[in-house]
């Protein structure tokens, strides 16, 4: 059974975040020790205090965490953190330790995640498809020393193509692309030179010939179409004049005849899927998919299960619909 190495700091938390962010020489990797998790035992007290109180933090390889960053526009709180959006990003790709007397120094290379500021400040056209909490993992990555670290990290993975994937809540960070970068080098400096999109898919972008397949910003409020599965924006369809009085029909087929649903679940299968804007980042695909799968206990059982309104709220009586771009004859 394998012993999970325990390191103890040899700053408190709140001196470390007055250390210089990066070192600027860092040790030969390759004579040093790696392991693929360990344990960060830290004071949550400046180093004055007699009290002395300790925290610990599991670091593992391919978990995410927060960096306190060289940046003069990141602006403390009264405790010393940051906003959530002034921190940089990576996911720790690998652990390096070197021995030092009774501890550890470590080391960790950082696979970067890039905010939106990130891809702004570098002039990438990338930057205006990307919302306040999104983060883009690059391939970019660097040696960052330990006493770094501000804390884990909960990054959301959101997959585009699957509606049914929960709602991200406000103020969460999630990441759904990947990026590949090259740099160039001027001098002294480093720049990117280039940045590729490794992983869109047909739900990343507005897929009507108006708007030349936009990547879809979560500002943007968009509409599914259930029938060719593509998401287009709003502001797109209006343009389009697609907007009908049309409403489709709730009745379901000749399967469920004899079964008696209420009019509020019917409604949920029939509502439009969007996502975008006042809908969130997701949107309120996972109600549409949540109630087909309760047609399967339907079928079964000849009723819908007692509370399955807890996990399901009302749906808006007032959507319009549009007719989809792409099928004609569907409504989305």
């Amino acid at each position: 059974m394998s012993h999970r190495l325990s390191i103890v700091s040899s700053a408190s938390h709140v001196n470390r975040r007055r250390l210089t962010p990066m070192r600027s020489s860092h040790p030969n990797t390759r004579r040093l020790r790696t392991c693929s998790s360990f344990e960060w035992v830290y004071s949550t007290e400046d180093d004055s205090c007699s009290t002395n109180e300790l925290s610990r933090l599991i670091v593992r390889v391919g978990e995410s965490v927060a960096i306190f960053p060289d940046d003069a526009r990141a602006v403390t709180k009264t405790d010393g953190s940051l906003h959530t959006m002034s921190y940089w990003y990576g996911k720790v790709a690998k652990i390096y330790l070197r021995p030092r007397g009774e501890t550890h120094d470590v080391w960790l290379d950082i696979q970067w995640y890039y905010r939106r500021v990130d891809l702004e400040d570098a002039g990438v056209d990338l930057a205006e498809s990307i919302a306040e909490y999104e983060l883009v993992l690059s391939d970019h990555v660097t040696l960052v020393d330990m006493m770094c670290v501000e804390d884990l990290a909960t990054i959301i993975n959101y997959d585009e193509g699957d509606i049914a994937q929960a709602q991200i809540p406000p103020e969460t960070l999630y990441h759904r692309w990947n990026i590949t970068i090259t740099f160039a080098k001027d001098r002294k400096n480093v720049r990117i030179n280039g940045v590729h999109l490794n992983n869109t898919q047909r739900a990343s972008q507005c897929r009507c010939d108006e708007c030349d397949l936009m990547l879809y910003h979560p500002s943007i409020p968009q509409r599914y179409c259930r029938k060719c599965r593509q998401w287009f924006n709003i502001e797109c369809l209006d343009a389009l004049e697609l907007r009908t009085d049309h409403i489709p029909d709730s009745k379901l087929p000749a399967r469920y005849d004899g079964i008696e649903l209420e009019e509020d679940f019917l409604a949920i299968l029939i509502m439009p899927i969007c996502r975008g804007g006042p809908y969130g980042v997701v949107g309120n695909g996972w109600m549409y998919s949540r109630a087909k799968s309760l047609l399967g206990e339907v079928r079964a059982h000849g009723a819908l299960p007692k509370g399955w309104r807890v996990n399901l709220p009302p749906t808006d009586s007032e959507s319009s619909y549009y007719m989809c771009p792409c099928c004609s004859t569907a409504l989305c």
